[in-house]
């Protein structure tokens, strides 16, 4: 993915030695199951969960523009984008699932979170969420009995660093409207691929924002730019 345009740091923050981000996984444990039945339409299902080791670090590198952000003491709100991909079999055909990474307790396609001198620059979270590796669903509809058995064969982890930013911004869709806040810098516009942001808790206090810019006609209102085509 390439960096967003408009107000973006020096580019060689994006270069080796800048920005990086990375989500490595461990080897799942502690398998449990789940078994769910409704009267409606007779549908049982039961799912096979597994606890999956993950963590998730960023850091400013050693860089010539990075060496001058600490030498600075300047922080950097960044933007990663997060996401785990699973290899499936579903009745012998393979698939694919994707879905968001749960740092602290929600699924999510994305983390704010600021790189300054209180942690030296850097983030490491480790958790170990609960995923569904398998699912088994029977029921009957009005044009016959469906099944589904998938299986998940492969989990993958992927992160990538999407905005590096001087100041506090909100993530948008493209072509999203939103309000400009004061202390805030342009929006981050991403793709409905990464449509779900959260911030981590330790760097939530860096992204309160002072309050929205008003005019005679009320909140200021702006778009997101549109998705390329």
């Amino acid at each position: 993915m390439s960096a967003p345009t408009g107000g973006s740091s020096k580019p060689s923050l994006w270069s080796e030695g800048g920005v990086s981000a990375n989500l490595v996984l461990g080897d799942a444990k502690d398998v449990s199951f789940g078994r769910a039945q409704t009267s409606f339409m007779n549908i049982n299902g039961t799912s096979q969960y597994a606890k999956q080791p993950m963590r998730f670090t960023a850091s400013l590198g050693n860089s010539e523009a990075a060496q001058a952000v600490k030498a600075k003491g300047q922080p950097l709100y960044i933007y990663a984008a997060t996401k785990l991909l699973m290899e499936t079999v579903d009745k012998g055909k393979p698939g694919v699932k994707t879905g968001g990474v749960s740092l602290e307790g929600t699924a999510c396609e994305g983390y704010r979170f600021v790189l300054h001198p209180g942690n030296n620059y850097s983030v490491d979270i480790y958790a170990e969420p609960k995923i569904r590796i398998r699912s088994t669903t029977r029921a009957d509809t009005i044009i016959g009995r469906y099944s589904s058995d998938w299986a998940a064969t492969r989990v993958e982890a992927f992160s990538d660093v999407i905005a590096i930013r001087s100041k506090p911004f909100m993530v948008v869709e493209y072509g999203d409207r939103y309000i400009n806040a004061v202390n805030y810098g342009p929006a981050v516009a991403v793709t409905r691929d990464f449509d779900k942001a959260c911030t981590l808790k330790q760097s939530k206090e860096a992204f309160k924002s002072k309050g929205n810019r008003k005019n005679r006609s009320g909140n200021i209102v702006q778009s997101a730019p549109r998705a390329p085509r």
